[in-house]
């Protein structure tokens, strides 16, 4: 039977040496990504938007004591502008549940609404006179 492509590309990257150590496969593995990612969002209409969501989040990470890497698609809400990025799902009992992770700007902004920003108008001349 003919070799896939992946086969015969991982073939290739252990013959270029690009897989002797565990450093250097994940190096390649992120270089890849990125590539894959530019290629595939090369096909969207709006490649920068304002507003990103998604209804699946694929969540990856590495287990400290194994090293191994771990990919899972979860039921989770994903909502990102450019105050920060807000996750929604469900808890252990079923009930809805949000993490919000505020972006420095919008921390900025709220800490000035709250009266904790400057006392100087930082526009310069905006203030009362």
């Amino acid at each position: 039977m003919d070799k896939t492509f992946t086969e015969r590309f991982l073939e290739a990257a252990k013959a270029e040496g690009l897989l002797e150590t565990r450093e250097s496969a994940l190096s390649l593995r992120e270089e890849l990504i990125a590539a894959l990612d530019e290629t595939v969002n090369q096909f969207a209409a709006n490649r920068n938007p304002n507003f990103i969501r998604a209804d699946i989040t694929v969540m990856e990470v590495v287990d400290p004591d194994t090293g191994c890497v771990f990919r899972r698609e979860l039921p989770m809400d994903f909502e990102e502008n450019s105050n920060g990025i807000k996750i929604k799902g469900e808890d252990y009992y079923g009930k809805a549940s949000e993490i919000v992770f505020f972006s420095g700007g919008a921390v900025t902004q709220m800490t000035n609404l709250t009266g904790g920003g400057e006392d100087e108008d930082p526009c310069g001349g905006h203030g009362l006179q």
